[in-house]
């Protein structure tokens, strides 16, 4: 759920941005670069949050 809601806000930030109109390779190379760590910390970032909300869970169930 927090992924697709995540995705939809990169897309709506990202839907007026024309990736063809860069013509200097280094900067695109830079930009899908960027663009490959920062997915990967949003999965690190909402794996982190899942695994907070389920101890919390059961430290609340055992209580």
């Amino acid at each position: 759920m927090s992924k697709i809601i995540l995705r939809q806000i990169i897309n709506f930030c990202l839907k007026d941005f024309d990736f063809e109109k860069i013509d200097n390779i280094n900067i695109r190379l830079s930009l899908l670069f960027f663009a490959f760590i920062f997915s990967i910390l949003i999965h690190v970032l909402t794996y982190f949050v899942e695994l907070t909300a389920n101890v919390i869970i059961h430290y609340l169930s055992i209580n």
